[in-house]
């Protein structure tokens, strides 16, 4: 793998790692910050009532964000090999891939669907294509990640060294 595509993937990973951070950081800010992140109206009413709900949901989105910086960052070499490399980045990738893609065009054209998923996706506004730009960004690099690592021909994904 080139020097730029260990980069790419190490930048990507690293991007995953500040949006889990953003999402920590909304439970402790409270509730502006969670509609910052596009929680639904829903989510950020329970907070005024107690409800574990919003910083649980917080959590599990940190929690996978997590677990998806720590495959890219094995990925790009750093640290050690983290078993099924290629079949986790390859999910990851489908995943925000399809995000990126899926959400612009729901939100441009059916956005009444997005209501009760995301409280700044009704239209297609900056906070949409920003997010969705990151999220092609990254998978696009997990996609090329997952690809590069079983290129090998083994069954056992290689890490993506020089």
């Amino acid at each position: 793998m080139s020097q730029f595509n260990r980069v790419y993937l190490k930048a990507s990973a690293g991007l995953l790692v500040i949006a889990a951070l953003l999402h920590l950081a909304a439970i402790a800010l409270g509730a502006n910050a969670y509609a910052f992140l596009g929680a639904p109206a829903g989510l950020i009413a329970l907070i005024g009532t107690g409800s574990p709900r919003p910083a649980a949901s917080c959590v599990v989105i940190a929690g996978a964000l997590i677990l998806g910086a720590a495959f890219g960052f094995s990925g790009a070499g750093m640290g050690p090999r983290l078993p099924f490399l290629r079949t986790v980045l390859g999910l990851f990738a489908t995943i925000l891939v399809a995000r990126g893609i899926l959400l612009p065009a729901a939100a441009a054209w059916q956005p009444q669907v997005l209501g009760g998923i995301c409280g700044r996706c009704q239209s297609l506004n900056g906070f949409v294509l920003l997010t969705s730009a990151s999220c092609l960004f990254v998978g696009i690099a997990y996609a090329l990640a997952a690809l590069r690592s079983g290129a090998n021909g083994s069954s056992r994904p290689a890490p993506l060294r020089g």
